[in-house]
């Protein structure tokens, strides 16, 4: 098995690999491992992608290790703020269909996530954070993908609680949506893709075979005729990720630091 933090790593340039050069790309809250993968596409192949983290447009890249790694309405990120906007048109802005890695509590096999929390009876056994504008970021991108952190039975299961993504392909057709917009869902050790029969194992970490990967598996896995190995880490890759975490860590212990000219 891969060291814990090439593991992590590996997951965030599993990430930064599908994003493209132009693309448009948003960071929802507490989204720090989906941040440093659009930094890493930003600093190696696509030098035009443009996101949104911690409620600031990064469209400046000379500032990248400034401002990495640091939360919303931090003092560097409102006194280098690269534009400002109606508050209208952020709302509007999931109409240009972002590029979007949607998190959750849970994820189904048939591609839908959960943010909302999950139920018990007529209560919660517990509450997530909330679907905020997932359901209409997922609805409306052209194509957007399922982040999991962690590859585990209670995340990946049969059937969600409660929807905040809808991804299966069937069910988008039949309200209307897109069926493709789904790409992929992510995690450190595997890849999904959608299919009109549920989720498909397309992609395994080196070390892991599918009959671990289905102990860690919530749902039965359904395999691709041939099951790819996900690339390693590159060189670049590992560079550019060591620099962009310690910038980080910097960052976080200077919260008040101010914007480079």
């Amino acid at each position: 098995m891969t060291a814990a933090r090439d593991l992590d790593d590996l997951f965030i340039a599993a990430m930064a690999r599908e994003i493209r050069d132009r693309d448009r790309v948003f960071v929802g809250t507490n989204q720090n491992d989906v941040a440093l993968a659009a930094h890493l596409a930003r600093r190696l192949w696509a030098p035009g992608v443009r996101f949104w983290a911690g409620s600031s447009a990064h469209l400046d890249r000379t500032q990248d290790l400034l401002r990495v790694g640091r939360s919303t309405l931090d003092p560097v990120l409102v006194a280098g703020r690269d534009a400002t906007f109606w508050q209208a048109h952020a709302f509007d802005d999931a109409l240009r269909a972002p590029v979007v890695f949607a998190g959750g509590l849970q994820v189904d096999a048939r591609g839908n996530a959960n943010l909302a929390g999950i139920r018990h009876g007529d209560g919660w056994a517990l509450r997530g954070p909330g679907s905020a504008g997932l359901p209409s970021l997922t609805a409306l991108a052209e194509r957007f993908f399922i982040m999991v952190p962690a590859h585990e039975p209670r995340i990946l299961v049969e059937e969600c609680s409660v929807l905040s993504v809808l991804g299966d392909p069937v069910a988008r057709a039949s309200v209307g949506l897109a069926p493709a917009a789904l790409v992929a869902v992510i995690t450190p050790l595997a890849r999904f893709v959608p299919s009109e029969d549920g989720l498909v194992l397309a992609e395994l970490v080196e070390g892991v075979g599918e009959a671990e990967l289905q102990e860690r598996t919530g749902f039965d896995i359904r395999a691709a005729g041939e099951v790819a190995r996900r690339v390693p880490l590159g060189d670049d890759e590992r560079r550019v990720l060591g620099e962009l975490r310690a910038a980080t860590e910097r960052n976080r212990r200077d919260p008040h630091g101010h914007a480079a000219g």
